[in-house]
């Protein structure tokens, strides 16, 4: 009986183990991602998520993640040490964070510029 005891004791502390060394593991991964994006040389117009009014709208950078193509809508001073001139497209390396609290009406990530790898001035055709 002690022995099948003993024999459960250490299986529980293997299991226990494993797992917390799975969940800590996969912490730094899931906190944070290098991305390069590419930034809209103009503003878009996009409708303003509840509770506001669903004829509200707000002006923001369109950013196109590379590789995924995940797009994400973001305010121009979103990206920390990026400042957005319109009428340039851009193409960045990002530091995108996860943040563990976030605001109720905010973002849910921190953005950090790493790096402009390019910028290229856009004209506008008028028709």
């Amino acid at each position: 009986m002690n022995r099948n005891l003993k024999r459960n004791f250490v299986g529980i502390f293997l299991i226990i183990f494993s797992l917390t060394l799975l969940s800590t593991g996969c912490d730094k991964e899931d906190e944070e991602r290098i991305v390069v994006m590419n930034v809209s040389p103009e503003l878009v117009w996009i409708g303003v998520r509840p509770p506001g009014h669903y004829t509200d709208s707000v002006e923001v950078m369109e950013c196109v993640i590379e590789d995924t193509n995940e797009i994400l809508y973001l305010h121009e001073n979103a990206i920390e040490g990026f400042e957005y001139i319109a009428g340039f497209q851009y193409k960045i390396r990002v530091k995108i964070i996860n943040l563990e609290n976030p605001p109720a009406d905010g973002y849910t990530q921190r953005y950090e510029l790493l790096e402009i790898i390019s910028k290229d001035k856009k004209h506008k055709f008028n028709s």
